[in-house]
C-alpha cells in the first residue's frame, strides 16, 4: 500500500489522516478550502477526483453526509476500490453501503474506538471495530496490516447490530449525561472532589466534539433513544426510592414524637383535707 486519501478535514479526518500520514503517502480533500493549510502540514492536498481514484479511501465525513456523498459520486469511485468508512453507527452506513454502491465497488465498516483527545499522543494499542467488510483478500490483508502492524491497533470483530447497541450507551448515552452536566454548571464548580474532576474530563472530551455529532448518535444509531429512556426511567426510580425513604423517616419521626407526648391532666384539682 503506497497511498491511501482521507475525504473529509474535520477534527477526526484531520486526526487520522495525521496518524496515517506516518506509515503512508496520503491525499485529503475537504468542501471546505479553508482546511487546506492544516493538512498540508502532514499529508497532500488535492481535488476530490483525485481523492476518488485512490484504491483505498478513508471516508471522515458526518454521519449525516454519508448517504448523499455515496449517492452522488458513486459512479466517480475507482472499480476494485475500498471505501473505509470511520463512523460511529453501522448498521445504517452497511445498508447504504449495500443499496448504493456497485459490485465492483468494495468496501469496510470500521469504527476506531478512539479520537484526538483520548489517542492525543499515540493510537497504539487502541481498539478498532470492524463490523462488515465486502473487500478481497489481497486487500484485507493491506489493510489489517497497516492497521495491526503499522499503526499497532487492536482489531475487534463484532456484527453492526452489537456495536450500535454498545454505542448507545459509550457514546450516545455519554454525550447525553456529559452535555447535561455542562448545562448544570458542574465544571464551574469552585470546589471538585476527585470524582467530579474525573467526570469534569469526560464533560471536556464530549463538549469538545460537534453538537451535529452528537445529534447523529441520536439520529442514526437505532438503540440510543430507547437506552436513552432507559437512564431517564432509572433516573427516576432512583429518585423515588429518596423521595419514598424521606417519607419514610418522616413518618417514622411523627410517630416516635406522638409516643413520646405526655397528655395534659385536666381532671379536677384535688385538696388536702388533713392537717400536718
Amino acid at each position: 500500500m503506497k497511498d491511501v486519501s482521507v475525504i473529509g478535514a474535520g477534527r477526526f479526518g484531520l486526526f487520522w489522516g495525521r496518524q496515517l500520514s506516518h506509515h503512508v503517502q496520503v491525499t485529503m480533500w475537504d468542501k471546505n478550502p479553508d482546511l487546506q493549510s492544516d493538512v498540508e502540514h502532514f499529508a497532500s492536498w488535492d481535488n476530490l477526483t483525485e481523492c476518488l481514484s485512490k484504491e483505498i479511501i478513508f471516508l471522515t465525513v458526518p454521519i449525516r453526509h454519508i448517504e448523499a456523498f455515496l449517492t452522488r459520486y458513486k459512479k466517480d469511485f475507482v472499480s476494485g476500490s475500498v471505501i473505509v468508512d470511520c463512523s460511529s453507527v453501522k448498521l445504517v452506513v452497511e445498508n447504504w453501503f449495500e443499496r448504493i454502491l456497485a459490485d465492483d465497488i468494495n468496501w469496510m465498516a470500521t469504527h476506531p474506538l478512539f479520537g484526538p483527545d483520548s489517542a492525543e499522543l499515540s493510537v497504539r494499542g487502541k481498539n478498532l471495530a470492524i463490523t462488515s467488510a465486502r473487500v478481497d483478500r489481497v486487500q484485507l490483508d493491506e489493510i489489517l496490516f497497516l492497521f495491526q502492524q503499522k499503526l499497532g491497533l487492536q482489531i475487534l470483530n463484532m456484527d453492526a447490530d452489537e456495536h450500535d447497541r454498545l454505542m448507545a450507551y459509550n457514546l450516545s448515552l455519554m454525550h447525553h449525561v456529559g452535555r447535561a452536566l455542562h448545562r448544570l454548571g458542574v465544571t464551574e464548580l469552585e470546589l471538585q472532589m476527585a470524582h467530579i474532576k474525573r467526570i469534569c474530563q469526560t464533560i471536556k472530551t464530549v463538549m469538545n466534539d460537534n453538537v451535529s455529532l452528537f445529534e447523529d448518535f441520536n439520529r442514526f444509531n437505532p438503540y440510543s433513544k430507547a437506552v436513552k429512556q432507559d437512564f431517564l426511567t432509572c433516573f427516576q426510580e432512583v429518585d423515588d426510592r429518596v423521595i419514598q425513604a424521606e417519607d419514610h423517616r418522616i413518618s417514622n419521626e411523627d410517630r416516635i414524637k406522638s409516643a413520646l407526648e405526655v397528655p395534659m391532666f385536666h381532671g379536677t384539682e384535688l385538696t388536702l383535707n388533713h392537717k400536718i
